[in-house]
């Protein structure tokens, strides 16, 4: 059997060239990540009724348990929450320095989670440039999961309590950490589990070693025993939130309600895009790695890789955790099946002026992607200036308040849905979906389609709602083919109002309905 190359490794410390030569490697895919996201996306997936929950939060100085943005969730009905520490922040970020600062937050943690993972890489391999390779790799299968959302704040707790575990068995001490760390996810995002799985699977395998050993009596093995206090200590501190006990039904009604409705990213994953293809990558890389290396992989390795694919082969939104348990290994089996010129540069051909130069620039990348950094010539300042949906929404938003300053109920697609929540909730208006898909009952989703598809009962279901504005949007493939053209020919609804692909219709009086009010555009 074939040791971990960090058993093996030589003894000599590294020279200054190597070491800045390191750094630097180890810093790429890190100053990939923030370069990437510190700009403005396109699209921000459900940020803004994430920015919404966190402002009424603040301003009314309690975690909101009940609907206050839709006119299709029953003010009665008690919400679970489990996001409301990220909401918290963002707002709080957002009130001190606007999205710019929500994105250089967001970027830092994405950074952060990356250098963690190049860390495990490179100590499992001891081979900076592998670790850098693998991170490159990593930052393209994960690439649609780094936008603005509670989950950027999971993947770096994720990473971190792996690093508490596989550093825990030369530390013990530090599975202590892991309670708090569970306590602080549970507040964040709802995909804690996660946390309880990573520690469930290292005392299984801890127990399954004293097992085969021959002691029997596997509650008196000092590893087990601290591994089980850690779960248990991790699962109490997962009740250190609003919810109590309560938090666990957010996951499975999330989980079971997006799968019913066929969210694209809890769907298996396919080869379209960018992430299916890395994806597949992903998993041809590690066979590759098991067959071509002469190490073995580990009991806890193969528990790994085995619970943690078949929930990423299920559902795209599982795979990162996959990307993170995997690619250490892949870096072990590697490090002892390539060539060692491949994996490492000799001291004596090193520079340390390259190198430094290297990591400088590095460094003065990631300086110029920060906001209000660099002025001029910041690298913000070079990217072509992108027209967001949520420009023209702002645009259409202040119409809407204009038009009908008493308020009312918007039906959108439910992606516009949440940054209309955010723009006009303090007007008095409500949505008739967004995002949140353990909020609303199938029956509501099934009128949302109805209506989205332009179904003979579209009308009455929006009659029933309350429904008196509707901002549709051109270039939603349902909605243009099939809403649009209905809602044109209708005498109950008037066009007011046009920015871009978004157009504003209001609700005709009864006694107007036969008469079409002027259309505005901008």
């Amino acid at each position: 059997m074939v040791s971990d190359p960090q058993a093996t490794a030589g003894s000599n410390p590294p020279n200054l060239a190597t070491r800045l030569g390191n750094w630097a490697l180890a810093a790429i895919a890190p100053v990939v990540v923030f370069v990437a996201v510190s700009p403005d996306r396109e699209y921000l997936v459900d940020f803004w009724h994430h920015l919404a929950q966190g402002r009424v939060d603040v301003q009314q100085g309690r975690v909101i348990t009940e609907d206050q943005f839709a006119c299709t969730v029953p003010p009665d009905r008690h919400l679970v929450n489990p996001n409301w520490g990220s909401q918290v922040v963002y707002y709080g970020l957002y009130a001190l320095g606007g999205l710019d600062l929500v994105f250089l937050v967001n970027a830092l943690v994405l950074a952060s989670a990356m250098a963690l993972l190049v860390h495990h890489c490179r100590r499992r391999s001891e081979s900076a440039r592998l670790a850098a390779a693998l991170g490159l790799f990593a930052f393209f299968g994960l690439w649609q999961f780094m936008t603005v959302r509670p989950q950027s704040f999971a993947f770096l707790l994720f990473l971190l309590l792996y690093t508490i575990l596989e550093r825990s068995s030369e530390r013990r001490w530090l599975l202590a950490l892991a309670p708090p760390v569970l306590a602080v996810w549970v507040n964040l995002h709802g995909s804690f589990p996660m946390g309880c799985a990573l520690i469930g699977l290292y005392l299984l395998d801890a127990a399954w070693e004293s097992w085969q050993s021959g002691r029997f009596d596997i509650w008196r093995n000092p590893r087990v025993v601290a591994l089980a206090l850690c779960l248990l200590g991790s699962g109490l501190a997962l009740l250190v939130n609003p919810h109590g006990w309560q938090i666990y039904q957010y996951v499975t009604s999330t989980t079971t309600a997006s799968r019913a409705r066929r969210i694209q990213e809890w769907l298996p994953p396919g080869l379209d895009g960018i992430y299916g293809p890395v994806f597949a990558a992903s998993i041809l890389l590690m066979l590759f790695s098991l067959a071509l290396s002469p190490r073995r992989p580990t009991r806890r390795e193969l528990i790994l890789l085995a619970v943690f694919l078949p929930p990423a082969l299920g559902a795209v939104r599982m795979a990162p955790w996959w990307f993170f348990v995997s690619l250490p290994i892949v870096a072990a089996q590697l490090a002892v099946a390539l060539p060692r010129s491949w994996l490492h540069e000799d001291d004596a051909t090193q520079s340390a002026l390259v190198n430094g130069m290297g990591l400088g620039v590095l460094l003065t990348l990631a300086v110029a992607s920060v906001p209000g950094v660099g002025g001029a010539y910041s690298l913000r300042e070079l990217l072509p200036k992108r027209d967001l949906d949520t420009a023209k929404l702002s645009v259409l938003a202040d119409e809407l308040r204009r038009a009908q300053p008493e308020g009312g109920c918007i039906y959108s697609n439910f992606e516009w849905g949440e940054y209309l929540s955010w723009a006009l909730a303090p007007d008095g208006f409500k949505i008739f979906m967004d995002g949140r898909m353990d909020v609303y009952s199938p029956e509501v989703w099934n009128e949302y389609l109805a209506v989205t598809y332009g179904s003979t009962n579209w009308q009455e279901i929006l009659d029933r709602r309350g429904v008196t504005c509707l901002v549709l949007n051109t270039e939603h493939s349902d909605q243009s083919v099939n809403l649009l053209p209905r809602v044109r020919d209708s005498k109950r609804w008037k066009q007011a109002f046009e920015a871009g692909n978004a157009v504003l219709f209001l609700k005709v009086s009864p006694d107007a309905a036969s008469t079409r009010g002027s259309v505005s555009e901008r």
